[in-house]
């Protein structure tokens, strides 16, 4: 893991895959691939469930996602879920696209 915190490389993992904004398992399964270098057949049950590293991935991606604003679910479906309003979402939406944003970098 090194010099990057969770958050900094979980706001890369939704920078870069933005399937992760959706889906925690996504997420977990890339920061497991990633930074860890488990590849898929290592990767296990065990990983998936181990709460320490898995909870604060997620937690982090809940962070930035409901506190921050930003990088947020494209499904609406999984924004629903989450409570994250249709005005928030196209606030953001509308942000990201600007051409001097730095806030998803």
């Amino acid at each position: 893991m090194g010099r990057d915190t969770v958050k900094e490389i979980v706001r890369g993992i939704l920078v870069d895959y933005p399937q992760a904004r959706d889906n925690d398992l996504v997420l977990i399964f890339i920061y497991l691939r990633d930074e860890m270098g488990l590849e898929m057949p290592e990767l296990s049950t065990r990983h998936l469930n181990n709460s320490s590293i898995c909870e604060s991935v997620r937690r982090e991606r809940q962070k930035i996602q409901n506190k921050e604003k930003v990088l947020l679910p494209s499904s609406p479906h999984i924004r629903q879920k989450r409570r994250i309003t249709e005005e928030d979402w196209r606030r953001w939406s509308i942000y990201s696209k600007l051409p001097d944003n730095r806030e998803a970098q």
